[in-house]
C-alpha cells in the first residue's frame, strides 16, 4: 500500500478530456476545498511514504507528525492498493475527506458463522466526506459511526458488510456506481438521498420498513442533479472545471447502440440512474412479493413501473406518453386505487359539461346551450347543468333510469362512450382496492 498526494493539475488535465462525465454535486460543491486538501501534500512525498509504512506495520504514531499538528488528518491523499485482513485502527477517527481510494481491499477474516453480527469496524469515527472509492472490495466489515457524505463508490464490491448498524453515523448523498452487493445490511440506512447507478447487482440484501422513502423514489435529489447536468450543453461540458474534487467524477457508460438518438446521449447519466434503481427495486419487489416481510411490494412495484416508464421516455419510445397517461395517471399502475377513482369523478364532470351543449330531453323538453357565452350568462344554466350532472352519474354507473334521455346523435354517442369508460374504471378501482386486502 502506498499513499501519494493527489495532483490537482493531473486531475484537471484528465477531467478536461472526459467530456462525458457527470460531476456529482456540480452545482453545490465548493471550488477550493479540494485544492486546499491536496495542495498541502505537494512537497511531502517522503512523509506520505513514512505514513504508508507505519500504517502497514500497524504502529502509526500521529503525535510524531509535527506537520499534521498532532491531528489525524489525511484529507486530500490517494490510497493505492490498501490491503488489510484486520481492522486498520490507525485510520479510525481520521479525517480523510477529499481522498481517493484506488484498488483497495479490506477483508477481515473471521471464524464466526454469524457474519452480520461479527463485523469489525472500518474507518470507525472517521470523516470520509467527498471521497471517491474506485475498484475497491470490502468483505466482513462494518461501516459504523462517522461522516459519509457526498461519496462515490465506483465499481466496488461489498460482501458481508453492514452500514450504520448502531444508527449513529451520518450517511447522506452516497452514489453507488456499478457496485456488487452480496449479503449487505442496509436496514439502518435512509436511502432517500442515495443513488444506485448503472450496472448494480444485489443478493441477500437486508433492509427494514424505514429503509426506503415512503412518498418518493430513492435518490430523487441525485436524479434531479443528473438531469440538470444532462440538460447543460453537451459540447461545452469538457470546458468545466471540477467542482469539489475528483470524488465528483462519475463516468458515463459508452452508449452501445450506434444509432442511439441524441436524446439518449444527452440524458445518459439520468438513464444510468434509472438503470441502477430499476435493478434495486426489482430485487426488493421480488423479495417482498415472495416473503412479504414488510408489506412493501405494492408500493415498490409502483416505483418500479414508474422508473421503467421514465427510462423509456429518455429512450424516446413511440407512444410512451400515451401509455404513461393511461397507466400512471388513470390506472395508477394498477396499484393506487385513488387514481381510477379520481379519473372516474373527472369523467363525470367532463361528460356532464358536454351534455349541456349536445342536448338532453327532460319530460319532452330539450335543453341546449350551443353558445359558450350564453351558457355562463343564462339564469337557467345551473338547473340545466344539474340535470346534465345527474344524467352523467346514472350513465357512468350504467343504471339509466330513463327519466332523462339523449336529444341528439352526439349525446347518444357520448353516453355510450361514458358507459364503457364507467364499467372500465369501476372494474379497475375494484381490482386495485381489493389487492390491498389480499396482499
Amino acid at each position: 500500500m502506498n499513499i501519494i498526494a493527489y495532483s490537482t493539475e493531473k486531475f484537471l488535465k484528465n477531467a478536461a478530456n472526459r467530456h462525458k462525465a457527470f460531476y456529482f454535486n456540480y452545482y453545490t460543491a465548493e471550488n477550493n476545498n479540494f485544492e486546499e486538501a491536496t495542495n498541502k501534500w505537494a512537497d511531502k512525498k517522503e512523509l506520505l511514504i513514512t505514513i504508508s509504512s507505519e500504517i502497514n506495520d500497524g504502529n502509526l504514531t500521529w503525535q510524531n507528525q509535527s506537520f499534521l499538528n498532532n491531528e489525524k488528518n489525511l484529507s486530500g491523499v490517494e490510497f493505492n492498493k490498501l490491503h488489510a485482513n484486520k481492522p486498520l485502527q490507525a485510520l479510525h477517527f481520521t479525517n480523510m475527506e477529499y481522498s481517493l481510494f484506488n484498488a483497495c481491499k479490506i477483508n477481515v477474516i473471521s471464524d464466526s458463522k454469524d457474519k452480520f453480527h461479527d463485523q469489525p469496524p472500518v474507518f470507525l469515527g472517521s470523516k470520509l466526506n467527498h471521497s471517491y472509492f474506485k475498484n475497491c472490495v470490502f468483505q466482513n466489515v462494518s461501516f459504523l459511526t462517522g461522516e459519509f457524505q457526498n461519496i462515490v463508490f465506483y465499481n466496488c464490491t461489498f460482501e458481508h458488510v453492514s452500514f450504520n448498524k448502531h444508527n449513529d453515523g451520518i450517511y447522506k448523498n452516497i452514489f453507488f456506481q456499478n457496485c456488487i452487493f452480496t449479503k449487505v445490511d442496509v436496514e439502518n440506512l435512509k436511502l432517500k438521498s442515495f443513488c444506485f447507478w448503472g450496472n448494480c447487482s444485489f443478493e441477500g440484501l437486508k433492509f427494514g420498513l424505514n429503509t426506503f422513502p415512503k412518498k418518493e423514489i430513492i435518490g430523487k435529489n441525485i436524479i434531479d442533479l443528473c438531469k440538470k447536468w444532462d440538460e447543460a450543453s453537451f459540447e461545452t461540458r469538457k470546458q468545466h472545471r471540477y467542482m469539489g474534487g475528483h470524488y465528483n467524477k462519475i463516468e458515463i457508460e459508452t452508449v452501445s447502440d450506434e444509432n442511439a438518438s441524441e436524446r439518449v446521449i444527452k440524458y445518459a447519466s439520468t438513464k444510468n440512474c434509472y438503470d441502477g434503481l430499476i435493478e434495486l427495486y426489482k430485487y426488493i419487489f421480488d423479495y417482498e412479493d415472495k416473503f412479504g416481510e414488510h408489506g412493501l411490494s405494492l408500493k415498490l412495484n409502483y416505483y418500479f413501473k414508474w422508473l421503467l416508464d421514465e427510462r423509456d421516455k429518455l429512450n424516446n419510445k413511440k407512444h410512451i406518453h400515451r401509455r404513461i397517461f393511461l397507466s400512471r395517471y388513470i390506472l395508477g399502475y394498477g396499484i393506487k386505487a385513488e387514481k381510477p377513482f379520481y379519473a372516474y369523478l373527472l369523467m363525470i364532470l367532463i361528460f356532464s359539461f358536454l351534455y349541456v351543449f349536445t342536448g338532453l330531453k327532460i319530460d319532452n323538453q330539450s335543453i341546449h346551450h350551443y353558445n359558450l357565452l350564453d351558457f355562463f350568462q343564462s339564469n337557467q344554466t345551473l338547473y340545466d347543468y344539474g340535470y346534465a350532472l345527474y344524467f352523467s352519474v346514472v350513465t357512468s354507473t350504467t343504471i339509466g333510469f330513463g327519466d332523462i334521455r339523449p336529444d341528439s346523435g352526439i349525446t347518444m354517442t357520448l353516453a355510450c362512450i361514458q358507459g364503457l369508460l364507467g364499467i372500465f374504471l369501476t372494474t379497475m378501482f375494484t381490482v386495485v382496492f381489493g389487492r390491498r386486502f389480499f396482499k
